[in-house]
């Protein structure tokens, strides 16, 4: 079944990029995982990362950065972002850049929004 293309401002989205992450608050140990689909669903790409953090928002940061990172390796135009952490989500589509986040988070954030404009 091919999925009807996505718009959001006249934008048609190519490729769908996902990112999740498992965190043990503890050691601050976890992994990121990075999935990227096509516009029926075919996994085009897949990657992850062992990450070392601070707090679970440093790590859907990281995870985000992740996937960002991943598509412009991969050259890919106009992608659809997914993720799991609404505030992140929310900031980014808003380019709010006054979230209350640490120096290390807000380095990241950053970082996020330098990726977001090769798309």
């Amino acid at each position: 079944m091919v999925k009807q293309e996505e718009t959001q401002n006249n934008c048609v989205y190519n490729i769908y990029i996902a990112s999740d992450l498992a965190f043990d608050i503890c050691s601050g140990q976890g992994a990121v995982g990075v999935v990227a689909r096509n516009i029926e669903g075919k996994f085009m790409v897949t990657g992850y990362k062992r990450i070392r953090v601070r707090s679970i928002q440093e790590a859907e940061l990281l995870g985000v950065e992740g996937a960002l990172k991943l598509a412009v390796m991969k050259g890919f135009g106009k992608i659809h972002l997914e993720g799991d952490c609404q505030i992140v989500m929310k900031a980014l589509k808003k380019k709010d850049q006054h979230l209350d986040l640490s120096w290390q988070d807000a380095t990241i954030f950053f970082n996020i929004l330098a990726f977001c404009l090769h798309f």
